[in-house]
């Protein structure tokens, strides 16, 4: 009868001091440009550039799901912590995107919420033109689709470029663009060279 009083108690005290109903999780907005939305603990949130906040979650809470910026594109993703398990919202690296169209229509397309040609998720291209280069994407594997019913294939190749702004004046938006996403990135300034996607439209 002893034994039994002691191995509750035993238990008792286990069950009251290792088992912990919530802790302290702080979510933080590291991108100085985008406000973040997400859902967290089943509960959708915003945090604006720079921007923290504390929850009180339980035990095996998930990180943040369906991250987006202020446009709905997928242009952050969440870094965790694995010594306290906060959760950060860092920029993803852009790639550049080219389309050429080769087909006899314009041509709408979309890849998921991946593109941003100026905070919009779909890209039009004229039948045989070709974008500029002020649109990007955030996926190197893209699944792009076309508005209409005309038939297409998307022919995909990413190429990485090397450009020094100091000596190429035409490229100043590009290393600029580059250097301040990776500045928030790895926390330096470090120029590292640039990656661009073409797409060709058949």
């Amino acid at each position: 009868m002893r034994k039994l009083g002691v191995f509750t108690v035993i238990l008792t005290t286990c069950l009251l001091g290792c088992d912990v109903a919530s802790y302290s999780i702080v979510l933080t907005n590291a991108t100085e440009t985008k406000t973040v939305s997400y859902t967290y603990n089943g509960t959708s949130d915003t945090l604006g550039p720079l921007e923290t906040r504390r929850y009180e979650v339980g035990a095996w809470t998930q990180p943040p799901v369906n991250v987006v910026d202020q446009n709905g594109i997928a242009s952050v993703h969440v870094r965790t912590s694995g010594t306290t398990g906060n959760h950060t919202f860092v920029y993803i690296r852009p790639i550049i995107l080219e389309v050429k169209n080769t087909l006899p229509v314009n041509a709408t397309i979309r890849a998921g919420n991946f593109i941003d040609n100026g905070g919009l998720k779909e890209l039009t291209v004229i039948s045989g033109e070709t974008t500029e280069s002020t649109i990007f994407i955030y996926t190197e594997n893209p699944s792009f689709t076309m508005t209409g019913n005309f038939p297409a294939n998307f022919g995909v190749n990413i190429v990485t470029l090397i450009c020094e702004c100091e000596d190429d004046p035409e490229n100043d938006f590009k290393c600029i663009r580059d250097n301040y996403e990776l500045e928030n990135i790895w926390g330096n300034a470090e120029r590292r060279p640039l990656r661009k996607m073409y797409v060709t439209i058949r």
